[in-house]
């Protein structure tokens, strides 16, 4: 029995008989079991190459018939074996598929982690900014409590402007 790896693209098998009485009068016929279907005719070829065949077990039969008996021939065979690539076997196909889902299961995780990282620092930021908006609300309010009468800034802040009042009696002081 031959075998014969998968990257052996090709490969030669001679064949003879053991009668050099008279070689031209040898003839010979062939067949690669499952992958040829008929006998070649008889030739006095006692050459052949294959090249490019599947992966899987194949009988080389060849029959010869020599000058003294062209009536009976006699027939040999060889068991041969070609690998089939790794590439093509279940399991690396099947390890291929659960390694490409593995990745992008977590690529998909490390996304959403990343995700809800930046979404709890900018909520870290919100609240930030709006305590500092706050403080800076109390400040202005004071500010306009100084200035105006309470009653008059109450309106400005709810209307955002204040209506005119007369007063009778007035004394304004710039200092």
């Amino acid at each position: 029995s031959v075998f014969l790896r998968n990257r052996d693209r090709y490969f030669t098998l001679s064949f003879a008989v053991a009668n050099y009485r008279e070689p031209n009068q040898n003839r010979f016929a062939y067949m690669l079991e499952n992958y040829e279907r008929n006998w070649t005719p008889f030739d006095n070829e006692h050459m052949v190459m294959y090249s490019n065949i599947p992966a899987g077990n194949y009988t080389f039969k060849v029959k010869a018939i020599t000058a003294g008996s062209l009536n009976k021939a006699s027939e040999m065979e060889i068991e041969m074996i070609i690998e089939q690539a790794f590439y093509k076997s279940w399991t690396f196909i099947i390890t291929c598929i659960v390694l490409f889902f593995g990745g992008l299961y977590a690529f998909v995780r490390y996304r959403i982690y990343t995700i809800r990282k930046r979404e709890k620092a900018l909520e870290r930021l919100v609240r930030m900014r709006t305590s500092e908006l706050e403080d800076e609300k109390l400040k202005s309010d004071q500010l306009l409590l100084n200035i105006l009468p309470a009653e008059t800034a109450e309106e400005l802040k709810t209307k955002g402007k204040a209506s005119a009042r007369r007063y009778d009696n007035v004394t304004v002081m710039f200092t």
